[in-house]
């Protein structure tokens, strides 16, 4: 069970939970943890615990994500530049056309 607030993606959240259920068997088989009288050391959790803080830099997925939002802000910028760019040239060709004639 994870328990995290409304902003943390629940998709992330159910990684985790794979991800330290699929590091712990592998740790430790089935007959070993279904027998056990006593806590089993998993290390490895704190280690997972502190990288999942930040969903953005555990998961690929949403890291993917971010690019791609950071690469379509940069695309429309330089697309709304280059049309500024290309309306001011039109509209100097334009003005000096006019003035010539």
């Amino acid at each position: 069970m994870a328990l995290c607030d409304k902003e943390y993606p629940p998709r992330v959240a159910f990684t985790l939970l794979a991800k330290v259920n699929d590091d712990f068997c592998a740790l430790h088989p089935d007959h070993e943890w279904q027998n056990a009288t006593d806590l089993l050391p998993f290390p490895a959790l704190e280690e997972t615990l502190s990288k999942y803080q930040n969903p953005a830099e555990a998961d690929s997925i949403m890291r993917m994500e971010k690019d791609l939002d950071e690469t379509k802000i940069i695309l429309v910028c330089m697309h709304s530049s280059s049309a500024l760019q290309y309306s001011f040239v039109s509209n100097a060709k334009s003005s000096s056309l006019a003035q010539n004639n």
